[in-house]
């Protein structure tokens, strides 16, 4: 899995092919791009990217939106903000390659994937039960025919990632008293 590369502008967005030999994405960076359009699922590509950084920007203040607006693909490759809780959140290392924390994301209308790059550092301790806010690309889950299943939202770092409301505490986690001392 190689790094997940998304451009926009005021005209819209799109996904750029990154392979090994091309420079590194980096957040906020302006870049010329010469590529080929292609048409991978429910938007246009670009493959066979070829790229100069000629600045730096800042990143576009993310837009608010639903679940709805994310699953027609009107979002897609756009930087977007949500707000919900995280039911789960866990780090996935199944690949040589795959280092990120997953969180199973709660928000109003149904259920989306976040990702993060991470490295093998143990999941912050609160994030489950928390209701938070989050800066990431909206992107698609599609099934092997090309059918849309989910919504994931790709998030540079944890600093994009704002608790709102912190997990009350698990009520379990106290200590015990044996029936007999009651």
């Amino acid at each position: 899995v190689s790094p997940d590369m998304f451009l926009q502008d005021a005209t819209g967005a799109a996904w750029v092919q990154w392979s090994p030999g091309l420079p590194e994405p980096e957040m906020g960076s302006v870049v010329e791009l010469q590529g080929v359009t292609t048409w991978g699922d429910s938007a246009p590509d670009i493959g066979h990217p070829r790229w100069t950084v000629v600045g730096r920007a800042p990143m576009p203040i993310p837009r608010r939106v639903s679940f709805e607006q994310m699953t027609s693909t009107a979002e897609d490759s756009l930087w977007v903000e949500v707000e919900g809780i995280v039911r789960q959140a866990e780090y996935l290392h199944r690949t040589t390659n795959e280092r990120v924390l997953w969180m199973d994301l709660a928000i109003p209308g149904g259920r989306i994937d976040a990702v993060i790059p991470w490295r093998g550092a143990p999941v912050p301790p609160g994030l489950v039960d928390a209701r938070i806010r989050v800066h990431g690309v909206c992107g698609a889950e599609f099934s092997s025919k090309n059918q849309l299943i989910g919504v994931q939202l790709y998030v540079p770092n944890l600093g994009d990632v704002s608790v709102i409301e912190a997990a009350q505490p698990y009520p379990f986690n106290e200590s015990t008293t044996p029936i007999g001392q009651l």
